[in-house]
């Protein structure tokens, strides 16, 4: 009963750290390396830092842009036609939160002055939406990684409950075959007691037949 307990808790616990998230996008200013500019942050849920750099740089890069990665993310000569008919620069640095989740930060060089939703207010709302496919993304993929990761657990431990079952289907086979060899043992014991009473007939009467002759044996003069 206590194991149940316990797996039922265990269970719980999991379920419970993939509460619904709920993706925003903020407008906020962070210290990129051409100093302290507006941006746009996002968080993404279930992931790690790595991850969300990975994918952001394999995100950007839909837009034509050529990244490296030193400090920040920098994305060169960006074609995203909704925020600017020109190519733009963009900057974009991870920081994992207190909680755990992955923020990003992202600032759009529109070439003599970043993106901001005072200035730019059309064009913020697409960047804003664009960082809201992206987090929601993100967040998606790195939970298809842990529904995958825990498929496979799942996957093992029906394995392994199906070789259980079989092993006990077996050790139920061999504890009906050794009943049948124990009852099959008990009629040969009883038949070995008769057999014994019959032999034991048999050598009182041979003994009288050797006794018999030898009296005949001892009776010639």
């Amino acid at each position: 009963m206590k194991y149940s307990f316990l797996i039922i808790a265990l269970i719980f616990i999991s379920l419970s750290s993939f509460s619904q998230h709920k993706i925003k996008v903020e407008e906020d200013d962070y210290s990129f390396s051409v100093g302290r500019t507006n941006a746009l942050s996002v968080t993404i849920y279930e992931s790690n830092k790595d991850d969300v750099e990975k994918e952001w740089k394999k995100f950007i890069k839909d837009y034509k842009a050529k990244v490296s990665i030193k400090k920040e993310i920098f994305a060169d000569d960006a074609e995203i036609k909704d925020i600017s008919s020109n190519v733009i620069d963009v900057y974009a640095v991870a920081e994992v939160d207190k909680d755990g989740n992955v923020i990003l930060y992202v600032g759009f060089d529109l070439g003599g002055a970043f993106l901001s939703s005072s200035q730019h207010p059309d064009k913020f709302r697409y960047a804003k939406d664009m960082m809201y496919k992206f987090g929601k993304e993100a967040t998606l993929t790195a939970i298809d990684g842990h529904l995958e990761a825990e498929g496979k657990i799942l996957k093992k431990k029906e394995s392994e409950q199906e070789k259980l079952v079989k092993e006990n289907e077996q050790l139920l086979k061999n504890i009906a075959d050794w009943e049948k060899s124990i009852e099959k043992a008990k009629a040969d014991i009883e038949t070995n007691k008769k057999d014994q009473e019959l032999k034991l007939g048999e050598i009182e009467a041979q003994k009288k037949v050797v006794e018999e002759i030898t009296d005949k044996k001892n009776k010639v003069d």
